[in-house]
């Protein structure tokens, strides 16, 4: 999402933390339900909610969620991120 700086309130920082926690709450839930299942088709299934910097609203800052699956038989296989 992009912004422009009029748009920095603390509303607008409150629904950033809330989305985030929400992503993290999902990320967890996700590989609870799904990695056993990855697991029995050999795969491995991995999830991670990544933040860089400290002020939302300061250059640099960013936060992403990444989603990866690979193949638990080829061990050159690199996790795939989504």
């Amino acid at each position: 999402m992009k912004y422009q700086q009029k748009d920095f309130t603390e509303e607008l920082k409150i629904k950033i933390k809330n989305t985030e926690s929400a992503l993290k709450e999902h990320i967890e839930k996700l590989l609870n339900k799904n990695k056993p299942v990855f697991t029995k088709k050999n795969l491995q299934f991995d999830a991670d909610y990544n933040k860089e910097g400290d002020d939302h609203f300061k250059p640099g800052y960013s936060s992403s969620v990444a989603i990866g699956i690979s193949d638990n038989t080829d061990k050159n296989s690199l996790l795939t991120y989504i």
